[in-house]
């Protein structure tokens, strides 16, 4: 609307039906394409490094990427730095070979841009963001809340004439922390056009720059048929997750996933069980909360939930998430059947902003997962007439001890006009009892 000819080459995950944003979104999209001269905001997704180009046998990698390389370029398998949750095979260290040759190819494509604009006579007039939008394609990595799947790659180039909206001189780094929703409202205030008040960020640079943050938040629901619901907070030194769903393990099946070599490998590796404490955890259900210290602990291994010494700053973070959570109305506490159900002929932003969405009642639920069980309150949630409710009294019951009158709540539950209600039931009473009747009631739901 500002004037801009806006491109994507080419990749659209988005959560949201395509709205036709761009000007082009096309593999040859490209702001070469712009008509008369104009202004233009042009991404490009260089997709090499996605984690399903790992895959493939030795021959069939050669092909496609590795031929691409010479020799002095290539990473040697036996150099590479394996951490610590991955045991040490051959083919693990195959793997994470290969993905620093996808990161040097990544790297000559970038390198590719850059000269097309300096042919173009542009690089002096183009701001340049270079970024990840998530960590690694491999396991404990992409997906997951910690560093490994948050802290991602970000630069920004400013030519000369803009040098001034930089935070600092070129080659320098800043330890101020951001978001990748920053980056609407940091790009609209760069042009100097005004952010719209729904939009979550806050501008790193230009005219409309906010303060930096003191937290960051991360959040994981579903991945393919893989649900997740955790959220996590950040400040500079400490990180809290919270899991809301950890009678499930920290890596669950997955197909698009359990393709991969080096899913199969650390599946093979692990059925073997010759692993150490921090590999071993990959498979294991999660704990409830997480506290870690990233100064001391940056691959996040040390869980401190239960250290006094931490208690203010576990209570602080807990906070802040909870407050994140209220403010951004966090649909993502329903289940997503109660979600498009209660957001019919609206959507569910929306959805969440009206007066009747019980979003305080239905975190409260929530946060009684993994926590020590006190049957009255349990019951009461596995009878509210909020079908979110009701659920996250379910998951909480996973926690506990099975009496008679839970048993008989939940069993009730069987009947429930919410279908994710009726599954979250019905899979804990198979799990608890084997019951032929909670097993009917999955099995029509698998029709």
């Amino acid at each position: 609307n500002a004037g801009y000819y806006c491109t994507n080459n080419s990749k659209k995950d988005y959560n949201f039906t395509d709205v036709n944003a761009w000007d082009d979104s096309s593999p040859q999209a490209h702001w070469r394409n712009r008509p008369d001269g104009r202004p233009f905001f042009s991404v490009f997704n260089i997709v090499n490094t996605h984690q399903a180009q790992i895959n493939g046998t030795d021959a069939e990698w050669h092909e496609k990427y590795g031929k691409q390389l010479a020799d002095a370029e290539r990473h040697d398998p036996a150099k590479v730095t394996v951490p610590p949750y991955y045991p040490d095979s051959p083919m693990v260290r195959k793997i994470l070979a290969r993905y620093h040759d996808l990161i040097t190819i990544m790297d000559r494509r970038a390198g590719e841009l850059l000269a097309e604009l300096q042919t173009d006579n542009l690089a002096d007039d183009t701001v340049v963001f270079f970024y990840s939008d998530h960590g690694c394609g491999i396991p404990r990595h992409k997906r997951v809340l910690y560093d490994t799947g948050l802290n991602v790659p970000f630069i920004v180039h400013f030519p000369k004439k803009y040098a001034h909206l930089a935070p600092g001189r070129a080659g320098t780094t800043t330890d101020r922390l951001i978001s990748t929703v920053d980056l609407a409202p940091t790009m609209l205030s760069l042009l100097g056009i005004n952010a719209p008040d729904y939009m979550q960020g806050t501008a790193f640079l230009g005219t409309a720059a906010g303060k930096p943050r003191e937290y960051i938040f991360g959040a994981a629901s579903r991945v393919d048929e893989a649900y997740e619901m955790a959220r996590c907070v950040r400040d500079r030194r400490y990180k809290y997750i919270r899991n809301y769903l950890p009678h499930l393990p920290l890596i669950q099946d997955s197909a698009f996933c359990d393709k991969a070599e080096i899913m199969q490998e650390l599946r093979r590796l692990a059925a073997e069980g010759d692993l150490t404490e921090a590999q071993a955890a990959l498979w294991r259900t999660r704990p409830a909360e997480e506290l870690y210290d990233t100064q001391a602990d940056p691959v996040e291994l040390n869980n401190l939930i239960d250290s006094p010494k931490h208690a203010k700053i576990k209570a602080r973070l807990k906070a802040e998430l909870r407050a994140w959570m209220l403010d951004i109305k966090d649909v993502g506490l329903l289940s997503e059947a109660a979600m498009h159900a209660r957001s019919a002929g609206s959507t569910p932003y929306e959805m969440a902003r009206r007066p009747d969405f019980p979003i305080e009642r239905i975190l409260a639920a929530a946060d009684c997962v993994g926590t020590t069980c006190d049957e009255g309150k349990l019951l009461d949630l596995l009878r509210d007439v909020d079908g979110g409710v009701r659920f996250w009294g379910v998951i909480a019951a996973e926690n506990c001890t099975q009496t008679d009158n839970l048993e008989r709540a939940i069993q009730r539950l069987l009947g429930d006009r919410d279908a994710n209600v009726r599954f979250a039931a019905a899979g804990l009473l198979v799990r608890r009892m084997g019951s032929p009747e909670a097993l009917a009631v999955l099995m029509k739901g698998l029709d």
